[in-house]
């Protein structure tokens, strides 16, 4: 009984020390991970990008914004699969191929959604979605 009460006590100090450490800890850093994932503070996780900004900027800005992702996923699997130009390239193409057809698919999806609504509904989605 006397191991158990010590085992709990150690594992409750642990838990505490650590916790006041981490609450404690200002560094922005300090939640990032080996890839430099974006900071919980920054309410953003594993990339993510703010989607509102994103649907608020030029379709040149989303263009150029789907370029840079794409670019950094290349690079990514480039470094971690040691790929060659031209297996880079291919990929980015692909990649792009990929994105383009998926904002396409979107697009299609809206229309056909606007033809099931009716004016009043379509007037209401106006306001509440960005189409």
């Amino acid at each position: 009984m006397k191991k158990l009460t010590t085992l709990v006590t150690a594992l409750t100090l642990s838990s505490l020390s650590f916790g006041a450490y981490a609450y404690n800890h200002n560094d922005d850093d300090f939640f990032k991970n080996e890839r430099g994932a974006y900071s919980v503070k920054d309410k953003k996780c594993h990339g993510h990008f703010d989607r509102k900004s994103f649907y608020q900027s030029s379709p040149e800005q989303r263009q150029a914004k789907m370029e840079k992702r794409i670019e950094r996923k290349v690079q990514r699997m480039a470094e971690r699969l040691d790929l060659t130009e031209k297996q880079q390239h291919k990929l980015k193409k692909i990649l792009k191929h990929k994105a383009l057809k998926k904002m396409e698919l979107r697009k299609e999806t809206r229309q056909q959604v606007r033809e099931l609504l009716t004016p009043q509904q379509r007037e209401q989605m106006k306001k509440n979605y960005r189409t």
